[in-house]
């Protein structure tokens, strides 16, 4: 009995153990398969999030990084970039998870950042990205539903409104502005990518990206502004310009030397023998009004080639625009410093308010202000700004695909209430030195015949003034006294201390000051129908699918492509999917193909 027992004790240890070995068995299996099923998600969501940004990556690349940046006639060609983000944004939006969007976002941003400096000082490729910059906000926000972004102006340097640019505290503002300038063109690609105080930072929502755009757009309209002034506009204030500035071609560069020489020889005359202008001479208007008319026209050349030529373009034209108006707005500051000069002291005081060694550029000598100066005035301010207003209008410089379009008939604002290009200062002075002095008195007079001009600035061209013929009657003592006295108690109301009559007031150079096209324009301009509720639908848009955009992605699968003469595109071959081995890092144009497909 014992030894029956004893064995029977003995077989149920063995199955007992055996049970155990089998579920610590089965046990360790689970848990590898638990392990290796985690291990499985970690490699998926890696994967993930490497054709992520793998995808990301090619539409920055197709986009961005393999375009050519020049301008041409059709407004279809210049947004290529514009078109192609906007394309893939869009998609990402409606059809991903909101998780993946500030990836994209940043990415786009960040993409223009390094594009844009790359350009350097090149103003042509700068007014290609600035323009592509503006239609890709515009096409986001039509197409957005979280779009909380308000379009005003946006003022790039401090505080000051353009309207009060005109103060007599001028050193202060003039290193203020020379401060915010330099800070400013110091920005880099992680500020462009900080939203601005005061906005959302969650870049999953459609406002947050668009603010970043609208920061882009005001940094490169900054450097645009800041190198047509010093390529274009200011080598032609220098005594000795250089002659590739002046012209290019032998005979208009001789015959503005002609000119500047006659000009100059007459400032000479004019300056030795102190008398003041005639109302019949014209010359020094003449030659002046010819030398800005060059400068302008070669600006326009920079800024846009082929408009700069009498063709046409695809690039937003009310950009042009705007930095031609902002460096007539600063030519005129540097013109009314220069005329008010001292004769026997006749070196520039500011490197930016008042620029100019080269006297013979200015419309009337400098000295003794008379009536007969302010009829030239006039004069010359009429003429450039008629002369101004028609190489800028945009009135008949609509694209073919706008003129072409269903639906396009209300004309935005910026065609329908086109105004001239004003020399507000210089026009405000000759009207000043054409007036009977005695209604100066009155402030509402002096506010509707020269609003330009501040108090200190209408007292120091009054103490500049010389009788003529035309007016006789020297500066009444009792009007500059009521004015010393106006100009005091101004200063005192406002907190500032009393500057003499003899300290020197200058006009002060406007901060930058972006105000973006409109949304009307903008579609108007890429011939968009009106009432279209998403852009990019209509057979006129420039927005619209390229027919070839979806086999452009096979040459820059095999980039050995653009070595030949003509590229060749496979029109079976959209379809069609390629093995993995067949192109070699082909695979993240593959999954941009999949998102374009579907877009």
């Amino acid at each position: 009995m014992l030894g029956e027992t004893r064995s029977k004790v003995g077989s149920v240890e063995r199955r007992t153990i055996d049970q155990w070995r089998m579920a610590t068995a089965k046990a360790r299996a689970a848990t590898k398969v638990e392990k290796g099923d985690e291990t499985i998600r970690k490699l998926e969501h890696q994967v993930l999030k490497l054709e992520d940004e793998l995808r990301d990556a090619a539409a920055i690349e197709v986009a961005l990084y393999s375009v050519v940046a020049e301008h041409a006639s059709s407004a279809h060609k210049v947004h290529t970039p514009a078109r192609r983000l906007a394309r893939f944004y869009i998609h990402a939006y409606k059809n991903w998870s909101p998780e993946r969007r500030p990836s994209i976002a940043r990415n786009i941003v960040s993409g223009l950042v390094l594009v844009v400096r790359a350009c350097g000082n090149d103003v042509p490729r700068l007014t290609y990205w600035w323009s592509n910059v503006v239609v890709l906000r515009e096409t986001i926000s039509q197409s957005c539903e979280d779009v909380e972004l308000s379009t005003s102006s946006t003022e790039t340097e401090g505080d000051v409104p353009i309207s009060n640019a005109n103060g007599s505290d001028f050193a202060a503002r003039a290193l203020r502005s020379q401060h915010l300038r330099k800070t400013r063109l110091a920005q880099d690609t992680n500020q462009m990518l900080s939203p601005p105080p005061g906005a959302g930072k969650d870049w999953r929502t459609c406002s947050t990206f668009l603010s970043s755009l609208m920061r882009v757009e005001a940094w490169i309209h900054g450097r645009v502004l800041e190198s047509v002034w010093w390529q274009a506009i200011t080598p032609w204030m220098q005594l000795a310009a250089p002659a590739s500035t002046r012209g290019s071609s032998a005979d208009v560069h001789g015959d503005l030397n002609k000119f500047a020489g006659d000009s100059r020889e007459l400032f000479s005359k004019t300056k030795v023998d102190s008398n003041p202008c005639k109302l019949g001479d014209t010359r020094q208007g003449n030659i002046s009004v010819e030398i800005w008319k060059r400068a302008f026209a070669d600006a326009l050349k920079r800024l846009c080639p082929p408009q700069g030529e009498g063709l046409d373009c695809g690039c937003l034209p009310v950009l042009k625009k705007m930095v031609i108006q902002e460096c007539v707005t600063r030519l005129d500051v540097a013109m009314f410093n220069g005329i008010l000069r001292d004769p026997d002291d006749d070196a520039p005081t500011d490197p930016l308010a008042d620029p100019i060694t080269d006297l013979s550029v200015l419309p009337i000598p400098i000295g003794g202000l008379t009536f007969g100066a302010g009829s030239h005035l006039n004069n010359v301010v009429v003429n450039w700004s008629t002369w101004l207003s028609a190489l800028v209008s945009i009135k008949d410089r609509i694209p073919v695909e706008s003129r072409n379009g269903e639906g396009i008939t209300a004309k935005p604002k910026e065609i329908e209430d086109e105004e001239p290009v004003q020399f507000n200062l210089l026009k405000a002075t000759g009207d000043l030195l054409m007036l009977p002095k005695d209604i100066l008195l009155d402030s509402e007079i002096r506010r509707e015949v020269c609003p330009a001009l501040s108090l200190p600035l209408i007292r120091r061209v009054l103490a500049n003034f010389v009788p003529d013929i035309f007016s006789p009657e020297p500066i009444s003592p009792t009007l500059l006294a009521e004015l010393n006295s106006e100009v005091s108690l101004e200063r005192k109301n406002q907190g500032e201390a009393d500057i003499s009559s003899d300290d020197i007031a200058m006009a002060c150079v406007p901060p930058i000051f972006y105000s973006p096209p409109s949304t009307n324009f903008v579609r108007v301009w890429i011939g968009e129908p009106s009432g279209a509720a998403t852009w990019g639908r209509s057979s006129s848009s420039a927005l619209r699918k390229g027919y070839t955009s979806d086999e452009e992605l096979e040459e820059y699968q095999n980039p050995l492509a653009l070595l030949e003469d003509k590229p060749h595109y496979d029109s079976t071959s959209a379809g069609k999917k390629k093995k993995k081995d067949e192109v070699v890092g082909g695979s993240r144009f593959q999954l941009l193909r999949e998102a374009w497909i579907s877009s």
